[in-house]
């Protein structure tokens, strides 16, 4: 005979299971932004130093192409089952 899952076991696996995916959005997010900000903060401090002034602009389009390429690089390994 085939036993089946009561419906507080299917509620409970599937509560876990969308916890879990929230969990691993936001490590994926922190992994992605994190390096983004520091990059940003070492180029606008280093800029200066140099000579150089950086636009905010560039800083904010430089700090979304690295965030952008994180997610795509770190999704496929963050979010693998």
């Amino acid at each position: 005979m085939i036993a089946s899952r009561s419906a507080v076991e299917v509620t409970a696996t599937s509560a876990h299971a969308s916890q879990d995916r929230v969990f691993k959005a936001a490590g994926l997010a922190f992994a992605a932004i994190v390096p983004a900000l520091f990059w940003m903060g070492i180029l606008a401090a280093a800029g200066p130093a140099f000579g150089y002034t950086i636009a905010p602009a560039a800083l904010m389009a430089l700090g979304t192409a690295i965030a952008v390429f994180l997610a795509a690089v770190c999704a496929p390994i963050m979010l693998r089952s």
